[in-house]
């Protein structure tokens, strides 16, 4: 059990590779199957197509969110220490799986319609989109916010300020030393300022 239980897991990050690398149009199995360094054949033995490769690497995305989604509708203080809790979270999730941003943009810049028929029909998809509601709506309930903004702008922003330094990060190492701490006090310092840039945001 243990054993399928690491290949799987070699499995899947081996198609994170690929599908961030060529998406899922130009993944193809024997590409995955050489990443996990086995046969086309034991790979089939664990997942018989890409799609469901795809399906469950986006299933494991909300895994990851929706228990800590649905903990943030609960929480209680001003508006400030809800926002530092939120960007809290995501800056812990981002940095634990630094594949999500890539790998969420990467398709979605090639296969809209893809993503947007899966959340539509997951189960889970669905279950963090509400709590993700019950954030905006209640746990972030500022009389203005309502006037003021729309939903999309606020998560648009949101996750415009979180993705991009993964998104970039190609880039961003060019310029500091090939150190990790350093990236990792650049991290620190960049949710310093999401803070921030979102505080103002509700002004």
């Amino acid at each position: 059990m243990i054993d399928n239980q690491e290949t799987e897991c070699r499995i899947i990050e081996a198609s994170k590779l690929v599908f961030i690398e060529k998406g899922l149009d130009g993944a193809k199995m024997s590409d995955i199957a050489e990443r996990a360094g086995m046969s086309r054949t034991a790979l089939n033995y664990y997942y018989r197509t890409k799609e469901n490769l795809f399906y469950a690497i986006i299933e494991q995305i909300f895994n990851i969110l929706l228990p800590k989604v649905e903990n943030l509708s609960a929480l209680k203080g001003n508006i400030d220490s809800k926002i530092d809790a939120i960007v809290e979270i995501y800056d812990q999730v981002l940095r634990q799986n630094e594949y999500i941003p890539r790998f969420v943009f990467v398709e979605i810049q090639r296969n809209p319609k893809l993503i947007y028929d899966f959340v539509d029909k997951s189960e889970k998809a669905q279950l963090y989109l509400k709590a993700l509601s019950v954030l905006l709506n209640d746990g972030l309930n500022v009389p203005q916010m309502k006037a003021k903004f729309q939903k999309v702008h606020l998560i648009t922003v949101f996750f415009g300020l979180q993705f991009v330094p993964y998104l970039l990060e190609p880039l961003l190492a060019m310029y500091r030393e090939a150190d990790k701490m350093e990236r990792e006090n650049f991290l620190t310092e960049h949710k310093a300022i999401v803070k921030k840039l979102l505080r103002a945001y509700f002004e």
